[in-house]
Order: structure tokens, then sequence, then C-alpha cells
């Protein structure tokens, strides 16, 4: 059993790793190291995530819109930490054995008024009324409003159908 915990928690870091080494191989992907379309990154995020849970939610095919936003790579690294923090937590919980319907998971990025907007969604099982989102002592629930912070923008959970982070920062 303690074995398992170990793995998750190997598995957990890795992802999060991987997130932030993404953004360096797409930056020099790019011919321009100094800002980054967060659109290809944010795809390529999802669709690893999507490949490493395939298992737990066979049937869920995670949905992407995100338009060509340009960011560097102080405001990249976050958000990318955030959608495989909220992403992680949506494949790995939000359908749980014995959940019935569809199974729908969307990552959305777009610019408002020189503002960025984060979404991460899904129409699954939800986050329990009682959680604390202050107080939680999981490692990506917490670090999730501690990045928004970093990109000096608000963090909001919706919990009405399934769960809807949105994270809202300025575009530097």
């Amino acid at each position: 059993m303690e074995n398992a915990g170990v793995k998750k928690y190997f598995d957990d870091a890795q992802s999060r790793i991987r997130s932030m080494a993404l953004v360096h191989e797409l930056l020099y992907q790019s011919g321009d190291i100094s800002r980054l379309d967060i659109s290809r990154y944010i795809t390529t995020i999802v669709n690893e995530l999507h490949a490493s849970f395939h298992h737990a939610v066979p049937t869920c095919e995670p949905r992407v819109e995100a338009g060509r936003i340009e960011m560097s790579i102080d405001q990249a690294i976050p958000c990318g930490l955030i959608i495989n923090e909220l992403l992680t937590n949506a494949l790995k919980y939000a359908f749980p054995p014995g959940w019935k319907g569809k199974p729908e998971v969307m990552v959305s990025v777009r610019e408002r008024d020189g503002m960025v907007e984060l979404v991460v969604s899904d129409n699954g099982i939800g986050l329990p009324e009682s959680l604390d989102m202050d107080r939680t002592q999981t490692l990506g629930l917490s670090l999730t409003p501690m990045l928004a912070k970093q990109l000096l923008g608000t963090f909001e959970v919706d919990r009405s159908e399934g769960t809807r982070f949105t994270v809202r920062f300025p575009r530097k």
C-alpha cells in the first residue's frame, strides 16, 4: 500500500516537471525564446495527460479551446502547472466507477480586454461542498491558487454543474 502512495507522488511530480520542461522545448522550437504560443502548449499538455489517464476515463476526450495567445515564459509555466493540476484531478476523480453520463472535460484559454481567462471544467461528480479550497491538504489544489496569485490573478471555483475552475490574470 505504501508503495502505491509513493508511486502516486512520483507520478504527480513527474507530470509537473514535464509541464515545465515542455515550455522550454516549445520555446526552442519556435525560434523566439521570449514568447510562447500558449494554445500549442496547452494542447500538448492536454494530449499528454489524456494519454496518461486514458485508462481511468476511456470515453473522455478532453476538449481544448485556445486561440493564439503569446505569453512569456514567466506566465506560461504557471499556466501549464495550473492546467496540469486541474486536468489531472478531473481525469482522476471526476468520473468514479458507477458515474452515469458522457464524461466531458474542457480546457479553455482566451484573452479579453488585456486579461487572460483560463478555464478547466468537467461535468463529473464535482468537488464536495465541505472541501475548503483555502485549507485543502492536497498539493495540487493548494498549488493552483498560489500559481494564480503568482500571475497576479484571481482563482474561482464553480461547483454548480460538475466543477469549473477559472483563473483570470493580466497579460504581460
